[in-house]
């Protein structure tokens, strides 16, 4: 109908009105016909049945909901949607079925990428990325740590409280230790951890405890242009950082630490290797056998991974790191120190020695204390028993304050928290439970003293000698011998020749 219209006004020279009267079309349509040649294309206002899919529209609806108020980058994939309606609500339908639904409800956007090729054990990328997760009831931000080896594809992704330089070497000593060695090369965009300052080109003046890590692993870093055009240069982990949003943390997780985010995190990884690799079919767990035999060979030492401050204690025997304050031996107050920040602990030490350890603490302004720190002063002070902050923090076990209180009743002269105190030091040689045990026979056998409770301890620390039975096999004239009767007075007779 518009190749008619078309030739009988253009050709024929026929008019407007004339051609909506002999062929019975309106005038607008003729004006269309006459303004584009191409074929109309008709679009539906009414959806078409979809017996299948149908009952569960209400359900896709919601998720898609429900992912707006989510972090941008942890929001359900048109697969992911389709793994849930399978396995939450028995959706027996195709995931193309789902992804034809969402994209009609969800316009998405496509991004075009350069296929690349690399050798094996050549080559790793490597970028960080913001996760939540809900962590003992509260959600909370964590660092998610990405690194993969571009020619088989294997992934590890782990996750830390920060980006700070010890979480960056931990990162990196775990996915080594993941992978069974270390490439030639890794790719990083430009964090502060790493570069100090870029130059022109690919040349970076590069942080030297970042360089001293580097040596020691001996692989060579590569980086990224400044900018989004660096993006697309390490496009293999930038995708890894988005697919592990997307299916490592979707739904949010509910754990009671991070280090079983972590774990969980590895048993993920290692699932990923029974994807098949996009350039020759093969499976990622393949490929990385054959890359582990190429791949350079981990240090024989642990890299310490931390950073090295130095401190100085106060007179209330704490030193200062970050926003918080870790408790040292009252005996080291005053004194100049090295602090080493690992991911999970502090550790303090003096001319070489360790003198404490502590849990790391990411909250601010907290005061962590060692109780056993404290003791020597207590044991001068010992009135200031009920006020001392360090012995707040220490959680004991409930029998030990039975025990106190029957200390204070037990022994003289109101010296019973002295000598309680006394008792709490034997933490520095023997375990809590140990300890428990301890004090538990203690008040069965109404025995209250430091004395008593430490000889307990080494009674139930000793092991039992065991004697293995002789052995009189082919010693029958061992029967012959005789024994007589013991009698004391042998014993006195020799005493008393010894004495003439």
């Amino acid at each position: 109908m518009k190749e008619h219209i078309r030739r009988d006004h253009f050709i024929l020279r026929k008019s407007i009105r004339q051609i909506a009267k002999e062929r019975h079309v309106a005038r607008k349509t003729i004006r269309a016909a006459l303004r584009d040649a191409s074929p109309t294309v008709y679009k539906r206002k009414i959806d078409p049945p979809s017996p299948v899919l149908g009952p569960f529209h209400a359900i896709i609806r919601q998720i898609l909901k429900d992912d707006e108020t989510q972090p941008r980058k942890q929001r359900h994939t048109c697969r992911r949607v389709w793994e849930r309606l399978r396995d939450e609500h028995g959706f027996t339908g195709a995931e193309s079925t789902v992804r034809g639904f969402i994209g009609r409800i969800r316009p998405s956007l496509q991004d075009t990428y350069i296929p690349l090729v690399f050798d094996l054990g050549t080559d790793a990328q490597c970028d960080w990325g913001d996760v939540y997760v809900v962590l003992q009831g509260q959600q909370i931000k964590l660092q998610m740590f990405c690194m993969k080896l571009r020619a088989s594809g294997a992934v590890f992704v782990c996750c830390f409280r920060n980006q700070k330089q010890e979480a960056l070497f931990e990162g990196h000593v775990r996915a080594f230790e993941f992978f069974g060695g270390v490439p030639q090369r890794v790719t990083y965009d430009n964090p502060k951890t790493i570069v100090i300052k870029v130059l022109r080109g690919r040349s970076r003046v590069e942080n030297e405890a970042f360089t001293a890590f580097r040596s020691t692993h001996l692989f060579e870093s590569v980086f990224c242009k400044p900018g989004k055009e660096g993006a697309h240069e390490k496009g293999g982990v930038e995708s890894l950082v988005g697919y592990a949003k997307r299916n490592f943390f979707v739904p949010l997780p509910e754990v009671d630490s991070i280090e079983e985010v972590n774990d969980r995190l590895v048993a993920s990884c290692i699932k990923y290797q029974d994807r098949r690799n996009d350039q020759n079919g093969e499976t990622i767990s393949h490929l990385l056998q054959r890359e582990r035999e190429v791949l350079s060979a981990l240090p024989t030492e642990r890299y310490a991974c931390c950073r090295r401050h130095e401190v100085k204690a106060d007179s209330l025997a704490l030193v200062r790191f970050e926003t918080n304050r870790y408790s040292v031996p009252v005996e080291y107050a005053h004194k100049r120190l090295v602090l080493k920040a690992y991911v999970d602990q502090v550790v303090i030490s003096h001319a070489d020695r360790v003198i404490a350890r502590h849990p790391r603490c990411y909250e601010r302004h907290e005061d962590i204390f060692n109780g056993l720190h404290y003791l020597p002063l207590l044991e001068k002070r010992p009135g200031a028993f009920h006020h001392a902050r360090p012995l707040r923090q220490w959680h004991w076990a409930p029998v030990l304050d039975r025990y106190h209180a029957k200390l204070q009743a037990h022994v003289p002269d109101g010296r019973g928290t002295a000598e309680f105190i006394r008792i709490l030091g034997l933490h520095q040689t023997f375990s809590a439970e140990a300890i428990e045990v301890a004090v538990e026979l203690a008040l069965e056998y109404r025995v209250f003293s430091y004395d008593t409770l430490k000889n307990l301890l080494l009674q139930l620390n000793t092991p039992t000698d065991t004697f293995k039975p002789l052995d009189l096999a082919g010693r029958d004239h061992l029967s012959l011998a005789l024994v007589g009767d013991f009698n004391p007075n042998q014993y006195a007779a020799l005493i008393e020749g010894d004495a003439a």
